[in-house]
């Protein structure tokens, strides 16, 4: 199980990972997920990206569901999380390259999306009740 709770919600530890904007070097900044189903992409805090080098995609726009500002769409910052690796019964962190949106504020949570779960593969199991669950491949 690599899923926790915070409350009946999913949650799980991870990194953004990214070039830092002033030494243009590898850095990445830990966050807590919230494993959200109906989110199309990851979504990250505007702290979290601030000071990380990324570019804006043409075209596209998204918005929150939870109110407060706009986001945007961006390439750049990679989504690092874990997976139960079902053929060799062991945990694996992963790393998605997909689109990532950048929240104009702090608002809310960390969001990882469904885009990076179908980048890697992966499903989400959770069980409100008993607040246990996992993304595997």
């Amino acid at each position: 199980m690599n899923l926790r709770s915070k409350g009946q919600r999913p949650v799980q530890s991870g990194r953004v990972r990214g070039v830092d904007a002033r030494s243009g070097g590898p850095v990445a900044v830990d966050v807590w997920w919230l494993v959200d189903t109906g989110a199309d992409l990851a979504t990250v805090r505007n702290s979290v990206a601030r000071g990380l080098l990324y570019r804006k995609v043409r075209g596209a726009s998204a918005s929150p569901t939870t109110g407060g500002g706009g986001i945007l769409v961006v390439y750049g910052l990679d989504v690092e999380f874990r997976v139960v690796d079902r053929s060799r019964h062991r945990e694996r962190v992963v790393v998605s390259s997909t689109q990532v949106g950048v929240k104009s504020n702090d608002a809310g949570s960390d969001v990882l999306g469904m885009r990076q779960l179908a980048d890697q593969s992966a499903t989400v199991e959770w069980s409100p009740r008993t607040g246990k669950g996992q993304i595997s491949t």
